[in-house]
């Protein structure tokens, strides 16, 4: 096999077969600005965002999203992105948001983003939200966290054993490392660390991961 196949290629993205340990092969992607193979420009993106599908937005997101260093132009469709984009794609845009100079804007959008995402209804894309209001570090967001970090641990999908009880593992433990990393208080560092023993070793190593950063 050959372990450069191309197996499909988009506008954006090109996507290989590479030889995997466990499945045989995995099929890996990469962005056509890392392979300086892609430009774009604003005017080009808001002209052709409305009429592009989900999947054809989505392929953009994650190509755009491994650009670097950004420029003045991709800082606009950044912003003009962070007005039109679905939670989802966002989601995948955050590294690149934070560079964003206007901090204010940036803090003000990931209250919005996380406000109106329901924790009952847990998404994975959450915790991705929480670790970049953590790594944003503006301690506005204590109050919010606390109440979002509540809504969680009460809610049934995190209690709820089965094939949803990592995704909100994750979701709540990425909620806390952000408080933790804006409030040093012991109690929360002790919620974190209660994640250690988790029966889902997974759970358990982000957890232990997370609680080794905040302590570098």
């Amino acid at each position: 096999m050959d372990e450069n196949e191309i197996i499909h290629e988009t506008r954006w993205n090109i996507f290989r077969r590479r030889a995997g340990p466990a499945t045989g092969s995995l099929i890996i992607s990469c962005s056509k600005f890392l392979l300086n193979e892609a430009t774009v420009d604003a005017e080009e993106i808001i002209q052709e965002w409305p009429s592009w599908d989900s999947d054809e937005r989505l392929d953009f997101v994650m190509a755009f999203a491994k650009k670097h260093p950004i420029c003045h132009g991709d800082q606009e469709i950044l912003r003009f992105l962070m007005e039109q984009a679905e939670p989802l794609e966002i989601s995948y845009l955050l590294n690149l948001i934070l560079e964003l100079p206007e901090k204010e804007a940036v803090y003000e959008f990931l209250v919005k983003q996380i406000s109106e995402i329901d924790t009952h209804k847990i998404d994975f894309m959450l915790a991705e939200f929480f670790n970049a209001i953590g790594r944003l570090g503006c301690k506005d967001a204590i109050p919010l966290l606390i109440s979002k970090i509540n809504s969680l641990l009460n809610s049934p999908e995190f209690c709820r054993p089965g094939a949803d009880s990592f995704n909100s593992g994750t979701v709540c433990i990425e909620a806390i490392a952000a408080l933790c990393s804006l409030d040093r208080r012991n109690e929360y560092m002790e919620l974190l660390k209660g994640f250690k023993e988790h029966p889902n070793k997974e759970l358990a190593l982000l957890a232990l991961h997370k609680i080794r950063r905040l302590l570098r």
